[in-house]
């Protein structure tokens, strides 16, 4: 299936602080997420640790993706959160997830690596993918279905892995580790819906 699959659930068109309550949550112990569009004026900015959940829970097989309109600072990076079993903890007791991270190093080479967190605990599956840096205006995201994970830049499959030990429904989410990172074009969902809306065979929300 190419990528990405479903529709822009949020498009940041202004400097937003805080984000809309009715469509995001703040993760329990972490600041705001100010994502500001990349088209917009940076009169503010995100605030480090910073981690927002989307408040619809999604079946397991799910995508998420983004626009990433300012990479982190070097040292930095941005987390895409996926079949997060909660909207209100990240890294808490309880709480379990996958995460992609895109990992800024010195502007030259930079890397994505996958993890499996539990309670706060991070288990790495693979090992590092060293990528070309990150720039404004990549498109990146990860899709899971059934055990099998993607992560993609730039609708291009940069690499594909299994782990079969998160198997339920879940959150999609954003964490910044930096003051710098921009984001736009926040999207993800149901893959399965979307696709039955590509092959024709939902129309108006009916099989």
């Amino acid at each position: 299936m190419p990528f990405p699959s479903t529709n822009v659930l949020y498009d940041f068109t202004a400097d937003e602080n805080p984000l809309s309550s009715t469509y995001w949550n703040i993760a329990t112990g972490y600041v705001n997420v100010k994502a500001l569009s990349g088209y917009g004026t940076p009169d503010s900015t995100p605030g480090a640790g910073a981690c927002a959940l989307w408040k619809t829970q999604y079946p397991a097989n799910q995508e998420i993706g983004l626009i990433l309109a300012t990479p982190p600072a070097a040292g930095g990076f941005l987390s895409m959160l996926f079949r997060s079993n909660s909207v209100t903890d990240y890294l808490q007791p309880g709480n379990v997830n996958y995460e992609v991270a895109w990992n800024v190093v010195d502007g030259l080479t930079d890397y994505v690596s996958l993890y499996r967190t539990s309670g706060g605990a991070a288990t790495e599956i693979g090992t590092l993918i060293t990528i070309n840096s990150l720039v404004a205006g990549d498109s990146l995201g990860a899709r899971i279905s059934g055990s099998t994970i993607e992560i993609w830049r730039n609708n291009v499959l940069l690499d594909s892995r299994t782990d079969a030990t998160i198997t339920g429904a879940g959150y999609i989410g954003l964490y910044f580790s930096d003051v710098v990172t921009r984001v736009d074009k926040f999207r993800g969902g149901d893959i399965d819906e979307a696709g039955m809306v590509a092959a024709g065979r939902m129309v108006m929300g009916c099989p």
